[in-house]
């Protein structure tokens, strides 16, 4: 499947490409998915540097920017594609940090921290409210619409640990 974007929609110069680094982590985050991505380039000029997932319906991108660099961008990518959207934010310092578009809703969640789980990553918000989502071969998913700062530490603790004794 080719994605026609016109170029009224973003431009080729916006999007930065992704360093090594930042495009291991990406790789490393599909990977943990499970999903299958379509080969670079065969998407289109305009999604150079991003990881299409046909079978999720989602864009990946990565970069080293910091929030809230590239959300507009990103965006209108999202609704130019019809796609969700999560953009990998790497820092040296500060560790890999997500931000998701879903294209079913207007907002971004932001500052969003994976943990890998049976047949997916676990998404959770760093700081702030925000639901919990599921990331999978088949797309983005929310598990729990209550705030995961309402959710008992233990209940985070737990599912943390288990990740860490499975790997």
């Amino acid at each position: 499947m080719k994605l026609n974007l016109n170029d009224r929609t973003c431009s080729d110069d916006v999007l930065p490409h992704p360093s090594p680094t930042v495009q291991r982590r990406m790789l490393a985050t599909v990977h943990t998915m499970g999903a299958l991505i379509h080969p670079p380039g065969s998407a289109g000029p305009k999604l150079q540097g991003c990881l299409v997932l046909p079978l999720a319906g989602i864009i990946l991108a990565g970069t080293a920017c910091a929030r809230p660099l590239l959300f507009a961008e990103y965006d209108a990518l999202a609704r130019a594609t019809n796609h969700d959207v999560i953009i990998l934010r790497h820092d040296t310092l500060r560790g890999t940090t997500f931000d998701i578009k879903l294209r079913s809703e207007p907002r971004w969640y932001r500052r969003y921290l994976g943990t890998p789980v049976e047949n997916g990553m676990r998404m959770a918000p760093d700081i702030g409210a925000g639901p919990v989502l599921r990331a999978t071969a088949f797309g983005l998913e929310i598990l729990d619409n209550r705030a995961a700062s309402d959710m008992p530490p233990r209940m985070s603790r737990r599912i943390a640990s288990a990740c860490l004794v499975e790997a």
